[in-house]
């Protein structure tokens, strides 16, 4: 005997559903689509800027001597940058070693602004006793430091780091103990009487609080460190890109310094869209 069988019936959804996803999806789609022509008017604007910039400096500057030899032309300076681009040296010595100052610098400034927000935060009343100290040595214009720096280190290497962590130790302190400040004081009493140490508040509590403004700290330190490198062989280096802007200055060759400058500003460029990738992985998380 055959068993018959009632038909099987596909799930649909709802008709207000069926008529709702159409919508969405069309919503969706125009708003991608405005964000692809925002972005093509921003590029394109960019393009636009940088090709008046360009064709003005070139007008001008060829268009006598006189602005010659004051601002060079656009293609002076891309046929100087380009000799040093073509140049192994270049890159052995002016690069590299203007790399190895502010990274060095970098790391260690990061090390003892961290080192010294952690002190004055374990330490009742550290920073009110530090404050004026602090506040008076970071008002220094830290430019007339480098010549001290030349002066107790002579042209080695020693000098441009120890400038360079003392440029940026006060953006990395200042950064990181705002961000301790910032921290709900309630927030941190109920996870005590919770019966939680200091040690498991430091990964629980502390490093996701202060993680965004640490991030930033770095991302505004980095940039800084590259020139603070500049400026310290500027004043006395016998290798480095500020070594060359120096050399060119010396020589009354504007096309030399200017493609030290474009060039530096394309490095700081670099390292900044590289930390800003960081900055926005962390910039949207909470301690909740």
């Amino acid at each position: 005997m055959l068993e018959t069988r009632a038909p099987s019936r596909t799930t649909q959804p709802p008709p207000e559903q069926r008529l709702r996803d159409p919508i969405i999806a069309k919503f969706e789609q125009q708003v991608r689509r405005g964000r692809r022509r925002r972005h093509a008017a921003v590029v394109s604007s960019r393009i636009a800027i940088l090709v008046a910039f360009f064709g003005a400096w070139q007008l001008v500057g060829g268009s006598s001597d006189y602005w010659r030899f004051v601002i060079s032309t656009p293609a002076a300076t891309a046929e100087t940058l380009w000799g040093w681009l073509v140049d192994p040296a270049f890159w052995t010595n002016d690069v590299w070693t203007t790399v190895q100052e502010a990274g060095l610098g970098y790391l260690i400034g990061i090390a003892v602004g961290v080192t010294l927000v952690v002190l004055v935060i374990a330490i009742p009343g550290g920073f009110d006793f530090l404050s004026p100290f602090l506040a008076a040595a970071n008002a220094l214009p830290k430019i007339v430091l480098a010549p001290l720096f030349i002066i107790w280190f002579g042209l080695s290497m020693i000098g441009k780091v120890v400038f360079v962590a003392a440029a940026i130790f006060f953006i990395v302190f200042y950064g990181l103990h705002s961000g301790l400040r910032s921290i709900d004081q309630n927030l941190v009493d109920n996870a005590r009487m919770l019966g939680g140490s200091t040690f498991q508040l430091v990964p629980t509590l502390y490093v996701p609080a202060v993680m965004t403004w640490l991030v930033v700290s770095l991302r505004l330190s980095a940039t800084f460190s590259l020139l603070a490198a500049v400026v310290a062989e500027y004043i006395g280096a016998r290798a480095g890109l500020g070594h060359l802007i120096a050399a060119g200055r010396s020589a009354l060759d504007a096309s030399e310094v200017l493609a030290g400058v474009f060039f530096l500003g394309v490095m700081a460029l670099v390292f900044d869209r590289l930390l800003l990738r960081v900055q926005r992985r962390y910039e949207q998380r909470t301690v909740f």
